[in-house]
């Protein structure tokens, strides 16, 4: 008898008066309920006492011996799920529970059924899509298997999904469409534009995957999105059932990073985003044109070699050089590059063109020559002849035992041509490998090629051998990252990085180095020295010349100062880790340190070798009894810091807490009094309470003229990876209503608190770190002014980073609701939040109730010594605060 009878009643059947199922032979089948046929209610009453107490293991056993007795447990969930709406909530459901265990049923034990094509089932088919109409995502994939519906015929499951995409169920479309397969047969646009303005860029994706064709049209209609005058308001407009549009995550910045990143990963053609491409084109040229006319940090050779790969013959792009060229004030270096392009002189500006004359007149080149370069920078302690350059298997086998010899230290870097930021991991051309008094250069567009060749072969062995040598201890700056090249130029490296024993990266001691926050080492950040170089500067005294850093390594063969260059960028390791070694309290590095990094006394176990520093606690009392401040610790050496300090000025926090309950416990023990106001009132980089308000129209022109976007895969000069995720990301969400920041006692920025060569730097010589700004950030129509920390150059704008810091600490902030003291004002909050401890270990505190806390400054602020504060992790470690 079908379960909904002859009339159509889906409650039809023989039930009993006690409410079970009666049975002609009365043979009891469970114990609960009897063999019914096709009648699935008893069986659900059954199952109904059991879901109540959540016995799962006793609730599977009686609900497979229920689909044992069922002659068609498939035509009988359906008659369950039609008669019930309880499993359309969200939650769990006795319903929703029965159709995924059906599915394992049936996979564990499959029922005959009928036919494929047969009658029966298409009707089956036809009810399970108006139950998946209103079903969970949950549930969508164990109805599609039970009921085959992917082996459906397709009119009836697109006009569900059309229907579905009407109601505006856009997500559950897109899902049922995957699940399906039915992505050819749906119209692409249609499906990923509000899925696109809901920021659902990840199940977009998703979408497409494996089916080139609708691949190419996503990124047809993503580039399309990246013209000059495009508005995407407009496209919002154009569907008003989309919900909550995010447009702000669909700045032109996030839409060409993505479609770069489609471009990439499927390995399509760049000619499908014409647009997106030339921006690209674009930026590079005025990022070029920034380090050459007003950095001054690239030289001119290399600046003619990419302007003149990069322009070619496309005369739109030399109309924008010349427009380029024409706006600088540096009209000596405008001309040269005129000079060395040979770019017509009618065409170029009044002064530039006069320049340019005279230089032709002269016949004699603008820049200095390599020799004056070299004042003032580091060179490294060897001659050029121990220079070698190894191009062949021969080079290799001729010094193998001296880059093998174990016992050693030796120093590993990369080189490769940059790739200004069009995608994907540039090849690298260059391995640097620096041993006592030599630098090997090992060319890897010959020894990497062709795979499985004599060279490859034993290049692949040597490097192997090289770096899962425990007794050889390799130096490097930002390791992983290298290491990834590498195994991307050559594929018989790919897992390279798993092979690594005995290493240490020089990135996590430098990061140690600026959690002390030790005034002698910030001089260099204020010049706009970062990663190595800064960290050259800071050890030896001076900095990487980084002129060559974004040449051309393709090239071969490599010149004179691109030589010394890639020498230098290896040998500097070497020196810095034994001056590190020898004077490590210098830099507010414990004792131990020595011997953690001197070869032979550490384990080296599994590729990630990096020994744990900390500062000596040393300076942590030092500081203390100089400015008068309290010192957290969750470290051991407790007793000592508090014999150092006096009573009362040495806390121990309990690390086996949780950070929420580390910071009442410290919050309860000085009574200190915390309130919105406290929030963000320093800077969260240097601790500075000193801000400048900016306008957006100012900032927007300090972005376009002072902050060119750097290349991520750019060559030498290996900044700290984790400063960049800071900052980087999308636009943050909408700024809280009724934020604090518009009451800010500061004043707002003028021309002349910038230096007027360098539009981007403060009279003070701190640089603005404009390149973290977002740019949606700069076109959102609620947010009216930036603020820029004097100390640092940070910038900040009023996000949802505050209020996610308010809710996270609600309970400290509600206990503090009573307070009756005025609150000071708060500095602005950050955005987006930051995805790691602060690079510099600095954290706002709030202002002090405790006797003993006041300090010199009306804004106490905490000074962070160890890999985490309190607040941020439960890691063992040493905090000074006033």
């Amino acid at each position: 008898m079908d379960p909904a009878g002859a009339d159509g009643d889906p409650t039809a059947g023989n039930l009993a008066a006690d409410g079970t199922a009666g049975d002609p032979g009365g043979n009891p089948v469970g114990s609960e309920y009897h063999s019914v046929g096709q009648d699935p209610f008893p069986f659900l009453q059954a199952l109904q006492k059991l879901w109540s107490t959540r016995e799962l293991q006793q609730l599977r056993e009686e609900a497979w011996r229920g689909f044992d007795a069922l002659d068609d447990p498939r035509t009988g969930l359906l008659a369950m799920l039609e008669s019930s709406q309880g499993w359309q909530q969200k939650g769990p459901s006795l319903e929703s529970w029965l159709t995924c265990q059906l599915q394992h049923w049936l996979q564990a034990q499959p029922l005959p059924g009928p036919a494929q094509c047969s009658l029966k089932l298409k009707q089956l088919q036809a009810r399970a899509l108006r139950v998946l109409a209103e079903s969970p995502p949950v549930l969508v994939e164990p109805l599609v298997s039970i009921f085959q519906l992917q082996d459906a015929d397709q009119s009836p499951l697109l006009t569900h999904v059309h229907q579905l995409h009407q109601e505006g169920k856009f997500k559950e479309a897109a899902l049922l469409g995957m699940k399906l397969k039915l992505q050819p047969g749906l119209d692409v646009e249609k499906m990923s534009i509000p899925l696109l303005l809901q920021d659902k860029v990840n199940l977009v994706e998703r979408y497409v995957a494996g089916f080139p064709d609708l691949q190419r049209r996503l990124l047809v209609l993503l580039d399309s999105w990246c013209q000059p005058d495009f508005d995407i308001r407009v496209v919002a407009r154009q569907h008003p059932q989309v919900m909550s549009p995010r447009l702000e995550r669909l700045s032109p910045r996030a839409l060409s990073q993505q479609v770069l990143s489609l471009l990439e990963r499927h390995g399509l053609d760049p000619a499908l985003c014409p647009n997106v491409v030339t921006q690209r084109r674009l930026a590079t040229l005025r990022y070029l044109c920034y380090k050459r006319l007003v950095e001054g940090s690239m030289s001119q050779e290399n600046w003619t070699d990419h302007v003149q790969c990069l322009v070619g013959q496309d005369e739109w792009l030399q109309e924008e050089l010349l427009r380029l060229l024409a706006s600088t004030d540096n009209e000596a270096a405008a001309a040269q590059c005129a000079l060395d392009l040979s770019l017509p002189e009618e065409q170029l500006s009044a002064p530039v063109a006069t320049e340019l004359h005279r230089l032709k007149l002269q016949e004699k080149r603008a820049e200095a020559p390599l020799e004056d370069r070299r004042d003032g920078y580091y060179q490294p302690p060897i001659c050029r002849e121990d220079i070698h350059f190894l191009a062949s298997w021969e080079d290799l086998a001729r010094h193998e035992a001296e880059l093998l010899q174990p016992d050693q230290v030796v120093g590993v870097d990369l080189e490769w041509r940059p790739s200004f930021g069009t995608g994907g991991r540039p090849q690298a051309s260059i391995m640097q490998v620096a041993v006592g008094g030599r630098v090997f250069l090992l060319d890897l567009s010959v020894l990497s090629q062709p795979t499985g060749g004599q060279a490859s072969q034993a290049f692949c062995r040597l490097v192997s051998q090289l770096l899962s040598d425990p007794s050889i201890t390799k130096l490097g700056y930002g390791m992983a990252g290298d290491l990834r090249s590498l195994g991307a130029s050559c594929p018989t490296l790919a897992h390279v990085e798993k092979q690594l024993r005995g290493g240490l990266d020089l990135l996590q001691v430098h990061r140690q180095m600026r959690i002390a926050d030790m005034p002698a080492l910030g001089r260099g950040e204020a010049r706009g020295l970062r990663g190595l170089s800064l960290l050259v500067q800071q050890v030896l005294g001076r900095p990487l010349d980084k002129a060559q850093q974004l040449s051309n390594w393709d090239r071969r063969p490599l010149s004179e100062e691109q030589l010394v260059y890639a020498a230098a960028d290896a040998y500097c390791l070497l020196e810095v880790y034994q001056t590190l070694c020898r004077e490590p309290a210098s830099f507010s590095l414990s004792e131990d340190l020595v011997k953690s990094l001197r070869p032979g006394h550490s384990e080296r176990s599994g590729p990630q070798e990096l020994p744990r520093l900390q500062v000596a606690p040393a300076l942590a009392w030092q500081v203390a009894r100089q400015e008068g401040r309290i010192i957290l610790t969750s470290g051991l050496p407790y007793h000592k810091l508090r014999a150092q300090v006096g009573a009362g000025r040495c806390l121990s926090v309990d690390c086996s807490l949780k950070a929420r309950q580390q910071v009442k416990a410290v919050l309860k023990h000085f009574n200190v009094c915390v309130t919105h106001a406290d929030i963000f009132s320093r800077c969260q980089a240097c601790n500075c309470d000193q801000y400048l308000k900016v306008s957006k129209d100012m900032m927007r022109q300090l972005v376009r003229l002072g902050s060119p976007q750097e290349d991520a895969h750019s060559t030498g000069d290996k900044a700290d990876p984790s400063e960049d995720l800071q900052d980087a990301g999308d636009a943050p969400d909408e700024a809280p209503r009724g934020g604090y920041t518009s009451h800010l006692p500061c004043r707002w920025l003028e021309a002349a608190d910038l230096q007027s060569h360098a539009p981007a730097t403060l009279a003070n010589g701190t640089r603005l770190q404009l390149a973290r700004v977002p740019e949606g950030v700069l076109w959102r129509p609620d947010l009216q002014h930036f603020y820029c920390c004097s100390g640092c150059g940070k910038v900040f704008w009023e996000g949802s980073h505050l209020g996610r810091v308010t809710s996270h600490f609600s309970e400290v902030l509600n206990s503090a609701a009573g307070s009756q003291r005025q609150p000071k004002p708060p500095g602005p909050a950050s955005g987006p939040p930051a995805q790691r401890p602060n690079p510099a270990g600095l954290v706002p505190w709030p202002r002090q109730d405790h006797p003993d806390l006041h300090g010199p400054s009306a804004h106490p602020r905490v000074l962070q010594i160890a890999s985490r504060t309190p607040a941020q992790s439960t890691a063992r470690g040493d905090t000074v605060c006033p």
